[in-house]
Order: C-alpha cells, then sequence, then structure tokens
C-alpha cells in the first residue's frame, strides 16, 4: 500500500522551491533563490512530498486563475450588454426632429463588424451569415438588421 506524501515533510526552502517549481522556474533559478545547490533542487523534485506541493500549488494556481477568467467573463459580459443598449439607441438617433443618418449608419456598421463569419474551410458546422438586410424607414422612425444564418 502507498503511504501519501505529506506536504509537513518538507523544509521552509523546500517550500519556497516547490512554488517556484510550480510557477515554471528552472531549476538553476530555484536554486539560486533558495541558496542551494542545482542538484538539491533535482534531488527534491524526486521526492513525493516535494511533487505534492508543486502539483499542490498548480491546482491553487489554476484555481485562481479560472476564478480570476469568471470575474473577467462577467465584466465583458455586462460590458458587452451595455455596449448593444447603447449601439440600439444610436440605431435611433435622431439630430432635432429628423434622422441622424451617420450616427445611426455608423452604429450599424459597428454592428455587423462584428456579426462572426466563417469560411467553409471550418469545417460542416460552420455558419455564415447569409444575407443581411439593412431597413431604414423614410420616416427615419426605425432601422432594422435581420440576418439569416445557414449551413455553407
Amino acid at each position: 500500500m502507498t503511504v501519501p506524501a505529506k506536504i509537513d515533510d518538507l523544509s521552509s526552502l523546500e517550500r519556497i522551491a516547490a512554488l517556484l517549481d510550480a510557477r515554471g522556474e528552472s531549476r538553476d533559478a530555484i536554486a539560486r533563490a533558495v541558496g542551494v545547490a542545482p542538484a538539491t533542487i533535482s534531488k527534491w523534485r524526486g521526492r513525493g512530498p516535494y511533487r505534492a506541493e508543486v502539483a499542490r500549488w498548480r491546482s491553487r494556481d489554476i484555481a485562481l486563475i479560472e476564478e480570476i477568467l469568471e470575474r473577467v467573463r462577467v465584466e465583458i459580459a455586462a460590458a458587452g450588454v451595455e455596449a448593444v443598449s447603447t449601439l440600439r439607441t444610436a440605431l435611433g438617433a435622431t439630430r432635432g426632429k429628423h434622422p441622424d443618418w451617420k450616427v445611426r449608419l455608423d452604429a450599424a456598421s459597428a454592428i455587423l463588424s462584428k456579426v462572426p463569419m466563417q469560411s467553409p474551410a471550418d469545417g460542416p458546422e460552420a455558419r455564415a451569415l447569409a444575407a443581411v438586410t439593412l431597413v431604414i424607414r423614410r420616416d427615419g422612425t426605425e432601422i432594422e438588421i435581420e440576418g439569416e444564418a445557414v449551413e455553407v
């Protein structure tokens, strides 16, 4: 039966070295940082408790990175919602009582520039925007953008 490695079996220098190892530092850089010979780092790397500490630091870093990425995703989504709202407002922009066509067309162009397009080389699941219709009513009350995604 295999006995699990005990992290408590590590010295403070080994713990620091394990953190640096988990962060991708070279053997020589780790040795310089903790004040031991590079051969000592190689020896520590062969021990179960050291490897367990490196793995613990790596998993902790990965969890932290995933948490940060999720926060960033939420912030981007919120900003995206606000941007879409702003563009929708711009699609109906007026100057006085008349449509502001420059602002409206700029907003429509901004939206259309972000429509995802894929080439047929991207595989059988590739989809493309087959048709885009931009309707600008003469009275300036509304702009409609319609698109239809089809298999290519």
